[in-house]
């Protein structure tokens, strides 16, 4: 039997969306995964019923990490990195929606699925300002978690949801 080469993911497409707005320029890498909840009980020890829910217990939960432009562009379209500022500020926290397609390709299909989901922006996380003297550009990087542990595969298929277990 002949081996062939398996098809490598190469990053081609992800998007982050915000009403109409599509923010995939301002995106310079992302890594969706399972990691340990961040520590509610960090305060007393106490793990709360809340904190259970969340999958603090077992530390499985979605987060995706990304990093991306800084910039203060706020038309005709805000940059991601003011659209957190803003959602982390003065509207107390918010969701955006993504559509990640790592094969780039506008149609899920079984063989190139699209991942999909909603990440929060707490009310207060703010994106980091600022990087080395003499950069080009500055990026900034930033955690989300991702809303309810629900990523879904989408493909020919029909949805799958990969949820963290519990």
């Amino acid at each position: 039997m002949i081996e062939m080469a398996r098809t490598r993911l190469k990053g081609k497409g992800i998007t982050f969306t915000y009403g109409l707005t599509e923010y995939q320029c301002d995106l310079t890498s992302v890594v969706l995964e399972k990691a340990s909840a961040p520590d509610n009980s960090s305060v007393d020890g106490t793990v709360t019923f809340c904190d259970v829910d969340a999958g603090a217990d077992s530390g499985n939960i979605w987060q995706m990490n990304i990093t991306a432009v800084q910039s203060t562009d706020n038309s005709p379209e805000k940059s991601l990195h003011m659209l957190i500022w803003d959602l982390a500020g003065s509207l107390g926290g918010g969701e955006l929606d993504f559509v990640f397609a790592p094969h780039g390709n506008a149609d899920p299909t079984v063989e190139q699925p699209h991942f999909t989901g909603t990440v929060v922006v707490d009310a207060g996380a703010y994106p980091s300002v600022g990087g080395d003297a003499g950069s080009d550009s500055w990026t900034f990087d930033y955690t989300f978690v991702v809303k309810d542990d629900v990523v879904n595969r989408v493909g020919d298929s029909g949805p799958f949801t990969a949820k963290a277990d519990k």
